[in-house]
């Protein structure tokens, strides 16, 4: 009796062990091919808001609050920009709306305008804000805007929040927070930043 216990044990371990495995492999490529998304369509957005300075062309927009917000078009879906990380070597295409399928290919804008609280959400991929708990406090951060406008940032705090925590996400005071779920997926890590105004370029 003992010895067929200690077999379904090994094989109930087993199966655990397996599932695990199949988790992290099917996680692996959700995140490689997120990764390679955003890679595919930054060169794109790039060109499109250098074209736009070029010609002066009037943009499409939404509306938040009482700003409009320029947006560049890609294969069907609408960017506000780009945000450049140079502590994480990463510079990423921003949604201008956000959705589970949209957050799939870039991070997107949960909140609020470049100039007045934006909030951006994205996965933990780590080609996408799953290296967000590396920055450190002074870091730059800059966000180039579909006009081609540069938003320079620098990193104040980082946090964690309960993923219920909808209204201190929000409510921070804060000109930018970047945010992503932790690991477990039941917190939220949020970065901090406040705006450099006057300054428009990362200092190197």
């Amino acid at each position: 009796m003992r010895k067929k216990a200690g077999i379904a044990c090994i094989a109930a371990g087993a199966l655990l062990m397996l599932a695990a495995l199949l988790l992290f492999v099917h996680n692996y490529r959700e995140a490689d091919r997120a990764g390679n998304a955003s890679a595919d369509v930054l060169p794109e957005l790039q060109a499109a808001i250098v074209q736009a300075e070029q010609a002066h062309v009037d943009l499409p927009s939404i509306q938040e609050s009482q700003e409009q917000i320029p947006t560049a078009e890609i294969d069907g879906n609408e960017y506000i920009g780009y945000l450049t990380i140079p502590a994480l070597g990463l510079e990423l295409p921003i949604m201008a709306e956000l959705d589970s399928a949209r957050l799939e290919t870039a991070p997107c804008r949960y909140y609020g305008t470049p100039n007045d609280n934006l909030v951006i959400a994205g996965h933990n991929y780590s080609r996408h804000f799953g290296r967000l708990h590396d920055l450190r406090i002074e870091d730059p951060i800059m966000l180039t805007d579909a006009a081609g406008g540069k938003h320079l940032y620098r990193v104040c705090e980082i946090e964690i929040l309960a993923g219920t925590a909808i209204t201190q996400m929000l409510d921070s005071g804060y000109d930018l927070t970047l945010f992503t779920c932790t690991y477990g997926g039941r917190d939220r890590i949020a970065v901090r930043c406040e705006s450099l105004s006057g300054e428009s370029d990362i200092k190197t």
